[in-house]
């Protein structure tokens, strides 16, 4: 495997990729701002209303770059270091988390509910796995879960991409086709229709390391052009997100801001922190609330940051 035939480091480069993560955990958090501000913002801040009120482009930005990062880690690790690494990573720092809502934000879950979280069995919709009381709870079990069967998912994209080879575009549109449909009913909406973009971050590596530009232009541009008929308003924002990156990729773009691939580098931390605040904002008016927005999740971060740089010396 040799991924320096085709460069794609201006983009999913280590630096480059801590940037990119950065923007789009801004963007989340700015989106999920705007839900609790809209009507301030929809009448007194019409120009960037746009852009906050779909940070949800930012999740699929998260999501592709993600797959790509694991496509990379899953070839060079054993299955061990593999879970070991992400495991010790996202487990222990949510855990922390839940604590931290159950007594600023007197979050009523049990543990049932913690099993289902950090087991990613809530991602299925069942009256016995449903939870509640726990702050964003579909994103962190997504991950978990994605975690759980990327290999299996990666060996079926990887044999169905070599086995139909020019055919390999189409594993996204079932994919699609799977998201826009019944699937949703079963399993988390939020993490299911995120499956196309999760599916073109692994055909993007694949495509990468075969050397064949041309095969991951078709797939972007088919991807792009297949969500246009997709029948979910949504996510049609995420449309061209593939190609956008190829494009980045093409110019060579660097992204020298080492604020933002901090920023980039303790994404986990800044969505679980950013989560607590935002439960009681919604009393003050819009500058108090960025205020104490940013003032209680730079704090909590970075004490999550600092718990994770104590838990990363057993991985």
């Amino acid at each position: 495997m040799i991924m320096e035939k085709y460069n794609m480091d201006y983009v999913f480069g280590n630096e480059n990729r801590k940037a990119y993560m950065g923007l789009a955990m801004i963007w989340i958090i700015g989106y999920h701002f705007y839900l609790v501000h809209s009507d301030f913002i929809n009448h007194y801040l019409f120009p960037v209303k746009f852009l906050f009120r779909n940070g949800y482009v930012g999740v699929d930005i998260f999501f592709i770059l993600s797959a790509f990062g694991l496509c990379y880690s899953w070839e060079r690790s054993t299955v061990t270091c593999f879970y070991k690494k992400r495991f010790i990573r996202i487990i222990p720092l949510y855990l922390v988390f839940l604590v931290l809502c159950k007594f600023l934000l007197k979050a009523d879950f049990s543990y049932w509910d913690v099993f289902l979280q950090i087991t990613s069995l809530s991602v299925v919709n069942t009256p016995y796995t449903h939870t509640q009381g726990i702050n964003g709870e579909w994103f962190v079990p997504a991950i978990i879960n994605l975690y759980v069967i990327f290999p299996v998912l990666f060996n079926l994209v990887r044999y169905l991409n070599k086995r139909f080879a020019v055919y390999g575009v189409y594993i996204v549109s079932m994919c699609s086709i799977l998201a826009s449909g019944g699937a949703s009913s079963f399993i988390s909406p939020n993490y299911i229709m995120r499956l196309p973009i999760i599916v073109a971050g692994i055909l993007a590596y694949l495509c990468i390391i075969e050397n064949n530009k041309r095969k991951l232009l078709q797939i972007f541009v088919f991807m792009s052009i297949f969500y246009l008929f997709v029948e979910r308003k949504n996510i049609m924002l995420s449309v061209p997100l593939p190609l956008i990156l190829f494009t980045l990729n093409e110019l060579k773009l660097k992204i020298n801001i080492k604020w933002l691939c901090f920023i980039g580098s303790i994404s986990f931390e800044l969505y679980l922190a950013h989560v607590i605040p935002m439960n009681f904002i919604q009393d003050y008016n819009v500058a108090i609330s960025a205020l104490i927005l940013f003032i209680c999740t730079a704090v909590i971060a970075s004490l999550l940051h600092g718990f994770n740089l104590l838990v990363s010396k057993f991985k």
